[in-house]
This record gives C-alpha cells, sequence and structure tokens, in this order.
C-alpha cells in the first residue's frame, strides 16, 4: 500500500492534470477560433491536427484516470474529490498566465479559500479504503439488486 502523502499528491495531481487539459483544449481552440476563416472544413478537423489540444486531451484522458486511480488506492475514494478541486486554482493561473484572461477580487478570494479547504482535506488525515466483503453478503446483493 503507498503512503498516505503519495495518496495526496496523486489526488492533488489528477486534478492538476484535469483542468491543464482543459487550459490546453481552449487554448487551441481560441487559437484556431481566431484564425478559423474557411467554413467548409469544421473546427473539429482543424483541432485535431492541432497539437496543443491533442497534448490536452492526453492529459485529461490519460493522466488524469491514472491519477485518481492511485490515490483511490492510497487513501480510499472519499477525499479524491475534494482534492481533485485543487486543479481549479491551477485552472484559475492557467487562465491568466496562458489565456490571458482577467481574475477579480472574487477569483482571487475563491482562490485563497479553495486553497484553504485543500490543506484542511489533506490535514485531517481521513482515509477510508475501498473493501469488496460487502458483495459477499446474500442479503446485500439482494437489496443492491432490487435497488437498481
Amino acid at each position: 500500500m503507498v503512503s498516505y502523502e503519495w495518496g495526496i499528491l496523486f489526488g492533488i495531481s489528477a486534478g492538476i492534470a484535469n483542468f491543464l487539459g482543459q487550459i490546453l483544449q481552449k487554448k487551441a481552440i481560441n487559437d484556431v477560433s481566431a484564425s478559423h476563416t474557411d467554413k467548409r472544413s469544421g473546427l473539429m478537423n482543424l483541432l485535431i491536427k492541432n497539437k496543443t489540444w491533442i497534448m490536452g486531451l492526453i492529459i485529461m484522458a490519460v493522466f488524469t484516470p491514472i491519477f485518481m486511480f492511485l490515490a483511490q488506492l492510497s487513501i480510499g475514494v472519499a477525499m479524491v474529490p475534494g482534492l481533485m478541486a485543487s486543479g481549479f486554482i491551477v485552472l484559475a493561473i492557467g487562465s491568466v498566465v496562458i489565456l490571458k484572461e482577467k481574475l477579480g477580487a472574487k477569483e482571487y478570494l475563491s482562490i485563497f479559500l479553495l486553497l484553504i479547504a485543500v490543506v484542511l482535506i489533506t490535514l485531517s488525515r481521513l482515509s477510508i479504503e475501498a473493501n469488496l466483503t460487502y458483495f459477499d453478503n446474500g442479503a446485500f446483493m439482494g437489496r443492491f439488486v432490487l435497488n437498481i
């Protein structure tokens, strides 16, 4: 079993990878849309050939699930969504740096509160490990099947 600290790092990395991929894809769409004058070739045909868009897709589709799986394996499923929310910080900072967007006071306050939330989640040392022994119980399986 991987240590708790590695699980926290994997959870935060999953959020960063997810939102970094989204930023790269948005940048590619903005760049292509600005230069897109030929209406016969669709936007998707241009994006498939765009290295920035493909890199964003790969980061989101490959690295995010790997980091999320490793985090869930390490610390359980309860904390991973909260840790992945740390990617919103990357989204805000990336929007300013890469996309040249402006942030207001509300956005800065949100980043600060989100940072505090991630630190508090990390310090909680909560770890709920998955256990498949519930599925060995016949009564549980009956209720599970009937509720689907």
